[in-house]
């Protein structure tokens, strides 16, 4: 962790003196609170260094030894941590034993517009999940909770990773179990494939079952074109995700329970439906659309400068 702040450290100072910088004048922004953030906080005392903290570099247990090295190090030395959840910042807060509170500031992630999904009452009710193929992620589970539902479903996923091959050897076991589901594994595609998707077919729910998350993108951007949205309780999803908008699944994920939702969600009249995406959009227009929140976040980066 020394080693490689060091070295950034010193790639730093020769980018700021090769370019003629004033330091008074330069606010340093990494987008991780790691090595990266530690090595702007020694560039020089007159810079500003600020850092995001995001998931895996916040919280403990996403680590094999469940520890982060050089927090308290890290925090003292920043002028401002910018948390993209409360649940991040408090979780921070909890570590340093209720220390350096006044620098810990929330700032949240957003997404831009780029469009509604288009509405459509369909009996064949689709369903669309978009991450890494890994076990954090835990695609299995949304595979389960599916099968249990016994609905005439179309599944698509977004992503690759590390479990594609045991997830391509469970999707022929779902699909014999259960006929009316048909699973689509579409691999690595562009964030604008994912989009286009998004304004061209009708979507009725995006599925996250994680076991551990900062708050996604991905979800963000799925309920910025109106799409409802059911995902495990992990780190900050629960400021994004509740019953008006989706339905936020409590850890540890019980199947039965999940399954009964989706039915319950797939029984819902046109109105019903309609009123759940209208609540996905204003959740995402209020708290995470980028032409708000980047605006704000920059405001406050000005306002440290003073």
């Amino acid at each position: 962790f020394l080693q490689s702040a060091a070295i950034l450290e010193g790639a730093l100072k020769k980018f700021v003196a090769a370019n003629n910088l004033i330091d008074s004048e330069l606010i340093i922004y990494s987008n991780w609170a790691d090595w990266r953030a530690l090595a702007a906080t020694q560039v020089s005392k007159n810079v500003i260094a600020v850092s995001r903290a995001h998931n895996a570099d916040v919280y403990f247990e996403r680590h094999p030894k469940s520890y982060l090295p050089f927090r308290k190090l890290l925090l003292e030395n920043l002028d401002a941590v910018f948390f993209i959840s409360e649940n991040g910042k408090a979780y921070t807060v909890s570590k340093m034993l209720g220390g350096l509170k006044k620098d810990l500031l929330v700032a949240r992630l957003g997404t831009p517009f780029k469009g509604r999904n288009p509405d459509a009452d369909e009996k064949v009710l689709t369903v669309v999940s978009c991450s890494r193929m890994d076990r954090v992620k835990r695609i299995d589970l949304i595979g389960d909770i599916l099968c249990k539902s016994n609905l005439p479903i179309r599944w698509i996923h977004f992503g690759d990773g590390n479990s594609r091959n045991e997830l391509e050897v469970l999707r022929k076991e779902w699909m014999k179990k259960l006929p009316s589901l048909t699973i689509e594994f579409m691999g690595n595609v562009s964030n604008e494939q994912v989009m286009q998707f998004y304004l061209s077919h009708h979507v009725d729910l995006f599925i996250n079952t994680s076991e551990y998350e900062g708050i996604p993108v991905a979800m963000m951007e799925a309920m910025s074109t109106g799409i409802p949205v059911m995902a495990t309780n992990a780190g900050g999803v629960n400021e994004l995700v509740n019953d008006e908008n989706g339905k936020l699944i409590q850890q540890p994920v019980n199947i039965e329970e999940a399954a009964k939702w989706l039915h319950k969600f797939y029984s819902l009249s046109s109105e019903e439906k309609k009123l759940k995406r209208e609540k996905a959009f204003e959740m995402w227009n209020k708290n995470f659309n980028a032409a708000i929140n980047s605006l704000v976040f920059a405001k406050e980066l000005l306002e440290l400068k003073k």
